[in-house]
């Protein structure tokens, strides 16, 4: 079994396709959806956390490809530096998943890097540049 951490971001015409279901029915994969943001509008952004036999998450991932729908990377490595870090909290308040945390009483901010799903929020947030997302 192995995990794979995805953002899928698909246009308007499709918003309306079973994509978890399909992932799960069709492939036998089981799915956490970590993000998920869809608007007729401007279509979508999913991001899901794929685990299943090698060969059917691969299998997914060529049918994914085959529906318009692009396959985003997601951050694959990230540092805090914690010389840089003021602890000011924005990055604790901008984590969707809350991997993110800050002490009550030092007020010193740890990244949970077993919960953390690499969307590259803290980075973004961070307005000292204390935090280092690359794909």
């Amino acid at each position: 079994m192995i995990t794979k951490k995805i953002i899928l971001k698909f246009p308007p015409d499709v918003i309306d396709m079973p994509i978890t279901y399909t992932l799960i029915d069709k492939f036998n994969l089981q799915i956490n959806i970590f993000k998920a943001k869809v608007t007729p509008e401007t279509g979508g952004i999913l991001g899901l956390e794929l685990t299943g036999k090698k060969e059917k998450v691969d299998a997914a991932f060529t049918w994914i490809k085959k529906q318009k729908i692009k396959v985003l990377s997601i951050v694959k490595e990230f540092k805090k530096y914690d010389e840089k870090c003021i602890d000011c909290g924005f990055c604790v308040s901008m984590c969707p998943i809350k991997a993110i945390s800050q002490d009550s009483k030092t007020l010193e901010v740890s990244i949970d890097r077993d919960k953390c799903i690499m969307c590259g929020a803290c980075a973004q947030a961070c307005p000292l540049q204390a935090i280092d997302c690359k794909n």
